[in-house]
C-alpha cells in the first residue's frame, strides 16, 4: 500500500508529465502554424523611378493593386497592415507616343520579387495599370571640357583630344532646353604635362529643373615630345591663264615647323609643298604684284608651321609678248 505522501508524489508527476507533453504539443502547433504556407490577398502600391524621361501629371501619383500572395501565418498577417511599394521602370511602360501609357504589371512579378522576402507574389487581381504620365523633352548637345593645360617645353598635342561622349541627352522642359546649347564641366588645369592625359570629368547640370543620365565624360589625347626644324621648300606656281607666264620671287620660301622626334628623321623637303595660285582677277590687276604662300602639303605629324616671307612678288608675261612682240 502506498503512502498519502507517495500517492501525492505519483499525482504531481502525472500532472508534471502532462504538462509537458501539453507544451511541447502547443510549440509544434504554433511551429505548423508558421510554418505552413497560406495564400492571402494583399494591396501594393506602385511608383514610377525617379529621374525617368517621364514626368508625372501628378507629382505624388501612386497607384493600386491588389495581389494574390503565398506566405506563412505571421509573415501574411504583418504584410497586410504594412504593404510594399513597387517601383516601376519607364521601360516597363507601353504605348508612351500615343494614348493614355500603361504597363502590364503580372509581367514583372518575377522582378519585384527580388525584392520582397518572405511572400511570394502569385498574381495580381487586375493585368493592366494605367499612368498619368507623359514624356519630357529630349534635346541632344555637345559637351565642352574647358582646359588651362601647360606643357613642359617641347611637349604638345599629337593631335586634338577627344571628349567622350562628345554629346549627351538632356531630358526636361522644353522652355529650359531651348536655352541650352552645351553642357560643360568645370575647367581641367595641368601644369608641367609631359605624358598623355585621360581623366573623367563630372558633367555640371545648368538647370535642376533638367537631368541627365550621363553623368561624367573622358577627356583624353596623347602628348608627344615635339623638336623645331627649317628648310628651304620651292614654291610651286599655279596660274589660272595659261596664256600668261609667271615670275616669282624669291623662288623659294623658308618652312619652319614642329614635328614630333620619333618622326624627325623620316621627314625630307618632297614631304613638303608650298604653293600660290593666281587667277585672272590678279592677272589684270595694275595694283596687286603680292602672293601669300600656302602649305598645301605636310605630313600628318607636323603640328605647327611658320613660313617666310608671308608674302612674294609677281610678275605675269603674256606668252606672246615675252619675245617683245605686240598683243
Amino acid at each position: 500500500m502506498f503512502s498519502a505522501k507517495e500517492k501525492q508524489e505519483q499525482k504531481f508527476q502525472k500532472l508534471k508529465q502532462f504538462a509537458i507533453f501539453f507544451v511541447i504539443a502547443i510549440v509544434f502547433w504554433l511551429l505548423m502554424s508558421i510554418s505552413a504556407k497560406k495564400t492571402a490577398r494583399m494591396t501594393f502600391k506602385f511608383r514610377m523611378e525617379s529621374n525617368t524621361v517621364m514626368f508625372l501629371s501628378h507629382s505624388q501619383w501612386e497607384g493600386e493593386a491588389t495581389a494574390i500572395v503565398e506566405a506563412s501565418g505571421l509573415v501574411s498577417s504583418l504584410k497586410k497592415t504594412h504593404p510594399d511599394i513597387l517601383t516601376i521602370k519607364e521601360t516597363w511602360v507601353d504605348n508612351l507616343h500615343g494614348g493614355t501609357p500603361y504597363v502590364l504589371i503580372n509581367n514583372f512579378v518575377n522582378q519585384w520579387q527580388k525584392n520582397i522576402v518572405d511572400i511570394k507574389l502569385i498574381e495580381f487581381d487586375k493585368d493592366t495599370l494605367w499612368l498619368p504620365v507623359k514624356r519630357k523633352s529630349v534635346k541632344r548637345i555637345p559637351v565642352n571640357v574647358p582646359t588651362h593645360i601647360q606643357f613642359k617645353p617641347g611637349y604638345k598635342w599629337a593631335s586634338a583630344p577627344k571628349i567622350t561622349p562628345d554629346s549627351i541627352d538632356i531630358v526636361g522642359s522644353q522652355v529650359y532646353l531651348d536655352a541650352l546649347h552645351e553642357v560643360t564641366t568645370d575647367t581641367l588645369y595641368y601644369k608641367g604635362v609631359d605624358g598623355d592625359l585621360a581623366v573623367d570629368v563630372p558633367l555640371k547640370s545648368p538647370f535642376k529643373e533638367v537631368f541627365f543620365k550621363t553623368k561624367k565624360v573622358r577627356f583624353a589625347g596623347n602628348v608627344l615630345k615635339f623638336t623645331e626644324n627649317t628648310i628651304q621648300v620651292p614654291l610651286m606656281v599655279t596660274v589660272d591663264d595659261r596664256n600668261y607666264q609667271v615670275e616669282v620671287f624669291p623662288k623659294t620660301v623658308q618652312l619652319t615647323y614642329q614635328v614630333a622626334i620619333d618622326s624627325f628623321k623620316r621627314l625630307t623637303v618632297h614631304d613638303f609643298e608650298v604653293s600660290c595660285v593666281i587667277d585672272e582677277s590678279l592677272l589684270l590687276s595694275n595694283t596687286q604684284d603680292l602672293l601669300t604662300p600656302r602649305l598645301s602639303k605636310k605630313p600628318e605629324a607636323v603640328v605647327y608651321y611658320t613660313i617666310a616671307p608671308k608674302q612674294v612678288k609677281f610678275f605675269a608675261y603674256k606668252k606672246n609678248n615675252l619675245s617683245g612682240g605686240n598683243n
